[in-house]
């Protein structure tokens, strides 16, 4: 092979040099002043070496730039890792409790764009200081989830100081999300906007269970501050299922109501929407005025579907009107399918109300 090789390049420099001796033709080169003529041949020559030369000092640049490349590929990974670093360790003290040697680190971690995102939000909550207001700044100069995040935590803040004001302007541009929707709740119970908690009720994942003892507690002493027909109806909508089995605060709050037929309208409609037991005794109590429109609406009950709520609904109705024997029928009728203490004390009342105090204790003793 070594040989075939040899004797190609043999033949091919014998019919080069023959056809360059027989053929040198000439090459001219004018620029201004300079002139320079070579054979055709020998320029070919220079020219290939000069690309050869070119491609060489490519080759040798690519080499250069290709490890400074590396190099800063190198120190960029290190920085971030330095970065990632002090980001982990400003998380855990945070965790731990010590707040400010963690915001230290956490300020170490704003020098990298990668990290520093999750350095504010980080410093963005917790304890207020200097650290926590630079970075709500720098947040709220940021992108649009940056944003969100500072108007939601200045929102909690806010709540926190007891500026129910200010905490209701960061929430206003947020958008409604289970994270969102949760600081909102906690503002639209401080400032008292039931109509708002009502209406966004159902977008709250999971609104009875994620709802709070103090929360709870807050949005029943609401109930004192209603002044209008139309704040107790957003107040009664804003209700979690808890307190719709509350037969004494839902009682009070219909009472306070300035017109009864409005009063029988929302129970009614709450009836729908949620059918407790406590809401048809409350229903079946209304006032006097309504009797005539609660009897006919609760007649209409026992034809479509006789249960045990609709016959508390008939005993109580009876029981409101004097008719306590009645009463009697209905709700043990009601006691059988459904055992509820809400029953047991206004049969025992009945019992009561008919001179029988032997069962009306029985009943008592039964809760």
């Amino acid at each position: 092979m070594r040989r075939f090789l040899l004797i190609i390049t043999v033949v091919l420099a014998l019919a080069v040099g023959t056809i360059t001796s027989r053929s040198p033709g000439y090459v001219l080169i004018a620029y201004e002043d300079m002139m320079l003529q070579t054979s055709l041949w020998v320029a070919v020559l220079g020219l290939l070496v000069l690309l050869l030369g070119l491609r060489w000092l490519w080759l040798f640049l690519r080499t250069v730039l290709g490890t400074k490349n590396k190099l800063a590929a190198w120190s960029d990974h290190r920085r971030l890792a330095r970065a990632l670093t002090f980001l982990g360790k400003g998380a855990t003290l945070r965790e731990l409790g010590e707040v400010k040697r963690g915001n230290r680190y956490l300020s170490q971690a704003l020098d990298l764009p990668s990290t520093k995102p999750a350095a504010l939000a980080l410093l963005a909550t917790g304890e207020v200081g200097e650290a926590q207001a630079s970075a709500l700044e720098a947040l709220a100069l940021g992108s649009q989830s940056q944003q969100e995040l500072a108007a939601l935590n200045q929102a909690a803040l806010a709540l926190k100081a007891g500026l129910t004001d200010q905490a209701a302007e960061h929430i206003t541009e947020l958008p409604d999300n289970p994270k969102t929707l949760m600081i909102k709740r906690r503002v639209w119970l401080a400032a008292k906007n039931w109509a708002l908690l009502a209406k966004h009720k159902p977008a709250v994942a999971k609104f009875d269970e994620t709802l709070t003892l103090a929360e709870h507690e807050q949005l029943v002493a609401g109930r004192r501050s209603l002044t209008s027909d139309a704040e107790r109806q957003a107040w009664l909508n804003a209700l979690p299922s808890i307190s719709l089995q509350d037969d004494g605060l839902l009682a009070a709050a219909f009472d306070d109501f300035d017109e009864p037929k409005l009063a029988e309208k929302r129970c009614r409609a709450l009836i729908e929407q949620s059918p407790t037991l406590a809401l048809y005794l409350v229903y079946a109590e209304l006032s006097p005025e309504t009797q005539v429109e609660r009897s006919r609406q609760i007649t209409r009950w026992q034809q479509q579907a006789m249960g045990a709520n609709v016959l508390a609904a008939m005993g109580a109705l009876a029981a409101t009107a004097g008719d306590h024997a009645a009463a009697v029928t209905h709700y043990s009728e009601s006691l059988a399918l459904k055992s509820s203490a809400l029953i047991r004390i206004r049969l025992a009342r009945s019992f009561l109300a008919l001179g029988d105090s032997d069962n009306a204790l029985l009943h008592l003793q039964a809760l």
